[in-house]
């Protein structure tokens, strides 16, 4: 992430926080000419208001640089005329609008950091880019094309930001309000104790299980075997972690509708949460299917060693079909955290508009106690639950059911 200056010295008073943002110098006229300041303030007071907090001293860290967006200018115009049928690439595959540290907040530090530079110059970029491929650039005023883009974006982004703002800030007192962090914590401690296990990555036994020597093979291969159940701790973990998203993603997804004064369409959020829901399931499946796959791949590699003369091919076949397993695995945990939003901002949803709850009661519901009131408020209205994690409950997509799976699984290859 980018560097900020830490000097907040442009200052904010409302009647709920004092806002104290740290501008590089120069930068607080140019933002101020792109977001409108009274709808940027309106929205802080909206996502805080509801919180149960009042003596917040909110940080703002905006990340703009004037002279930076200008070389973004300057690089477009350069490669047009210089490469004019080429896309400019990205310097990073992913970054974040906006953000805030678990660490800050815990210890009281309620600081959002904004990436604006690196926003628009990606905006920029990815227009430029988009046009290229539609083979729209050939007879075009690049100054002008650039003008133009930096007009939709001053269209575009304060609506997008305020709904980011939103989010960030439910992040700083929501995570506080529900212990949802450690609600984690405490279960991966627990779980971990229980299990004998240790967290680690799958994709980091790949450069010595599969090392071109057949020696460092087999050693890598015994070094997987033996922390086969290390590798279910770490899958078991993340779906504590999903558990605490739906509560604290959900939360905070629905802050950026409530708070910026968006309309909440229950029957679209439903039906976009049952249709994850049921993409999850299908995909829990194959997840089984290539967790038993990476391990019958590697039990079958270690015997065929003492087997096999020319190992070669033996390390490239067990190399290609490993990759894949663990990119099918990858596939669902990946699927499993964006799900985390359109299912978690059902819950929240659900029990605003169908129950007696105030927005601050449901802050303050811990992760099983939020998904257990969802429940039974969506079992009074006719509903299936979409998610559910205990036995009073079935969801459409059943954690504890994939948990008692999972584990099933585990035990019938003696891991």
């Amino acid at each position: 992430m980018g560097n900020y200056t830490g000097v907040f010295d442009y200052k904010i008073e409302t009647p709920v926080c004092n806002i104290l943002i740290d501008f590089e110098q120069g930068s607080a006229e140019y933002f101020f000419s792109m977001v409108d300041r009274d709808r940027f303030v309106s929205v802080i007071v909206g996502a805080i208001k509801d919180s149960g907090y009042n003596d917040i001293n909110l940080k703002i860290a905006i990340r703009i640089r004037p002279n930076d967006i200008m070389g973004v200018r300057r690089d477009i115009g350069d490669q047009h005329r210089n490469r004019p049928n080429e896309e400019i690439r990205h310097l990073s595959k992913s970054y974040k609008q906006a953000y805030v540290k678990s660490k800050e907040f815990l210890s009281g530090e309620y600081i959002v950091y904004i990436e604006f530079t690196e926003t628009l110059r990606r905006y920029y970029i990815d227009i430029y880019n988009d046009t290229i491929r539609n083979n729209d650039m050939a007879n075009a005023n690049i100054r002008t094309f650039i003008d133009a883009i930096e007009g939709h974006f001053k269209t575009i982004y304060p609506d997008r930001l305020y709904g980011i703002l939103a989010h960030e800030i439910t992040h700083l007192w929501h995570m506080k309000k529900s212990k949802a962090l450690k609600y984690a914590s405490r279960n991966k401690r627990r779980f971990s104790k229980i299990s004998g296990g240790i967290d680690i990555e799958v994709g980091a036994f790949n450069n010595v299980l599969f090392s071109y020597g057949k020696e460092n093979f087999i050693i890598g291969l015994n070094e997987v075997i033996g922390s086969f159940r290390s590798m279910y701790v770490l899958f078991r973990k993340r779906f504590i972690d999903f558990t605490m998203q739906l509560c604290t993603e959900g939360m905070a997804t629905f802050m950026e509708l409530y708070a910026t004064g968006k309309e909440i369409d229950d029957d679209k959020i439903f039906r976009d949460a049952l249709e994850t829901a049921r993409e999850l399931k299908d995909k829990f499946r194959i997840f089984l299917t290539d967790f038993e796959g990476i391990i019958g791949l590697i039990r079958r590699a270690h015997g065929q060693t003492r087997e096999v003369g020319n190992f070669m091919p033996l390390v490239k076949r067990s190399r290609d079909q490993y990759e894949l397993h663990c990119r099918e695995i990858n596939k669902f945990f990946e699927a499993l955290n964006l799900g985390s939003y359109s299912i978690g901002l059902l819950i929240p949803v659900t029990l605003y508009l169908h129950s007696d709850h105030s927005v601050e009661e449901i802050g303050k519901m811990k992760p099983t106690h939020l998904i257990d009131e969802y429940c039974k408020v969506s079992t009074i209205m006719g509903r299936q639950p979409v998610v559910s994690t205990s036995h009073f409950h079935r969801g459409a997509f059943d954690v504890r059911d994939c948990i008692t799976e999972f584990n099933r699984l585990r035990k019938g290859l003696k891991i």
